[in-house]
């Protein structure tokens, strides 16, 4: 657990060395392995090797390689998410001016953490769980465990049909876009 090279090596291993995990063999169509397998497992090496270190996270998910961006990014987001603003060194936050709007949305930084906790509160409630207060009155969000139930698997290269309407006539009227 304390050596991320030697998961690094098991993950390569396994998911991009083993030609049964990839679509395109070497030679045969395409080199890219960007696979949400691989990546996906980047970005769980960086927060469990990272072990928490907003600094560490990030650079282990990065020199994992392929999608070396989004990695980071990615593991960085879950982690700071998890830690929350005012638990992070002011060296993250203190650039972050709340107030613009992001282009080509009508959302400022504090409106859009405003949404996401509604939508997160919502989301707990339609899953059977509840919110409700702690000992020292800090408000709790409890989840209740709930068997996965995984759907058919689809490849990127050969998706399903689409599953239908994703939002409702009244929310589609929210949505607002603006010319650039």
């Amino acid at each position: 657990p304390d050596d991320w090279l030697k998961t690094w090596t098991r993950v390569n291993d396994r998911y991009l060395k083993d030609l049964n995990y990839r679509r395109y063999p070497p030679g045969q169509g395409g080199e890219s392995s960007i696979d949400v397998k691989l990546n996906g497992a980047y970005v769980l090496m960086g927060l469990l090797h990272g072990k928490g270190d907003p600094d560490l996270t990030p650079v282990i998910a990065c020199r994992c390689g392929q999608d070396s961006d989004c990695n980071p990014s990615n593991a960085a987001g879950i982690l700071f998410t998890t830690i929350g603003r005012r638990g992070l060194p002011e060296r993250f936050t203190s650039a972050l001016d709340p107030k613009p709007i992001f282009s080509h949305t009508a959302y400022n930084f504090e409106r859009l953490l405003a949404v996401c906790e509604k939508l997160a509160r919502e989301a707990v409630v339609r899953a059977g769980g509840r919110i409700e207060r702690d000992a020292d009155g800090r408000e709790v969000m409890v989840i209740g465990v709930v068997e996965p139930k995984p759907g058919k698997l689809e490849q990127c290269w050969a998706p399903g049909p689409p599953a239908g309407k994703r939002f409702s006539d009244a929310q589609r009227k929210e949505i607002v876009t603006k010319d650039p």
